[in-house]
């Protein structure tokens, strides 16, 4: 999952039939595992979610499971803030802050129209295409593991991510306003490191 703006999400499956996401191309965990941190602590709900779905030879849920060591959201949130912050103190609000913050805070995550559109589309999904739509859903996450166990059973082609039906042409308009927004992003965080350190008494606007 490539948004417009924000994380990645990469999607694999191992030999063993367990299934991984990579965050942002840091170092993998069990999907299993990222579901419990947002929203899905327990083992019986995620196993109901796909239980219709994971009807293989191959049981991907429960060999993901088995890769799984958090047995609750807390848990689960720690191991996720450690893939992607190590070294630094991991405790539940800090972990819950920057999941909250990477996912579902429009200004760092935007599938952009088209994203949701193909989304919609590649998925099945009915999501209206509004900004409020346009960040991460728990929906999203469930029909994209979904698929994957599909494809996985029925062993049809994955996208070609080359084809042209995969991609399209940028508006000058759209680079534009990316670059802009980097600027304006770059800006605000040096003016708040600057009135972090400034003389309150001696400030002037």
């Amino acid at each position: 999952m490539i948004p417009g703006r924000g994380a990645w999400l990469e999607f694999e499956t191992a030999a063993n039939g367990a299934l991984y996401v990579k965050i942002d191309r840091r170092r993998k965990l069990p999907v299993t595992t990222l579901l419990r941190a947002l929203g899905y602590p327990k083992t019986s709900e995620i196993k109901n979610l796909f239980k219709d779905i994971d009807t293989g030879d191959v049981k991907y849920i429960d060999e993901t499971l088995e890769k799984d060591t958090s047995r609750g959201a807390s848990e689960a949130l720690i191991e996720v803030y450690r893939r992607l912050r190590p070294g630094d103190l991991a405790t539940v609000d800090n972990a819950r802050q920057m999941i909250e913050r990477m996912f579902f805070d429009f200004k760092r995550f935007d599938y952009s129209r088209v994203g949701r559109f193909k989304l919609n589309q590649r998925l099945g999904l009915d999501v209206p295409n509004t900004t409020a739509n346009r960040v991460f859903r728990m929906e999203d996450l469930v029909a994209v593991i979904r698929e994957l166990i599909r494809l996985n059973n029925t062993q049809e082609p994955a996208d070609d991510i080359d084809a042209l039906s995969n991609r399209r042409v940028k508006l000058v308009g759209e680079l534009i306003a990316r670059q802009f927004r980097v600027g304006m992003l770059r800006m605000q965080r040096n003016i708040m490191d600057r009135m972090s350190v400034a003389d309150m008494e001696t400030i002037t606007p």
